[in-house]
């Protein structure tokens, strides 16, 4: 299979497993508006540690989720395991979500893109905003609860016509700890596997490294 066909899928598979639907955007700067990430989680900060599988093709990742000041800063870092064809090919990335800007890095090419999340066409499953203009693209109904990791979740079923997604989401503390969900014809499964409650972060986890090749 053509490499860039690799690349597309392993990139999808990334922005899918932690339920964030993007369009693009220009390239944004922090501004001095309100940061749109403020109380995002219910939890000053924490590291959540989480398995992600997409089936038809086989994509595997292992994510961890870093955040303090309760998710104004956030780093996800991810490696994913596609079993394309025979062969298998393995990719490291990372986003960090900074003063409104999101920054997806390639942890292997030593490159990022960024886009701004004051875009009008940004749209992201943001469980703080419920009813409110953030989540105008999908709709959101609770219908149940349950445990994960000891933690109570409220289970929630949303759809989006806009980024064809159906699925349910079980959430504690606005942090989505499983989902089981269909997006872009792709069956996708996420389950947390450990939490750090209260854990210290160093502030550089939030920061480009340096050498990193900007891609406009």
């Amino acid at each position: 299979m053509p490499r860039i066909r690799i690349s597309f899928l392993i990139l999808a598979a990334f922005f899918l497993a932690f339920g964030a639907s993007c369009s693009k955007s220009k390239k944004g700067s922090p501004g001095e508006l309100e940061n749109v990430n403020s109380n995002k989680y219910g939890l000053e900060s924490g590291v959540v540690t989480l398995e992600v599988e997409i089936l038809n093709p086989s994509i595997k990742t292992k994510q961890t989720l870093s955040f303090d000041d309760f998710g104004s800063l956030e780093a996800r870092e991810t490696t994913t395991e596609a079993l394309l064809t025979e062969n298998k090919s393995e990719s490291h990335g990372k986003t960090i979500y900074k003063e409104n800007i999101l920054y997806t890095l390639n942890m292997d090419a030593k490159s990022y893109t960024q886009m701004s999340l004051l875009d009008p066409n940004f749209s992201e499953i943001d469980f703080s905003k419920i009813g409110r203009s953030g989540m105008r693209d999908y709709s959101v109904e609770e219908v149940g609860a349950e445990d994960i990791l000891g933690r109570p979740c409220t289970i929630y079923k949303v759809h989006s016509e806009r980024w064809n997604l159906t699925g349910k989401y079980w959430v504690w503390k606005n942090i989505p700890l499983k989902s089981l969900y269909n997006a872009g014809g792709m069956d996708v499964r996420m389950i947390a596997t450990g939490i750090e409650e209260g854990t210290a972060i160093p502030p550089s986890m939030f920061d480009v490294p340096k050498g990193f090749k900007h891609i406009p």
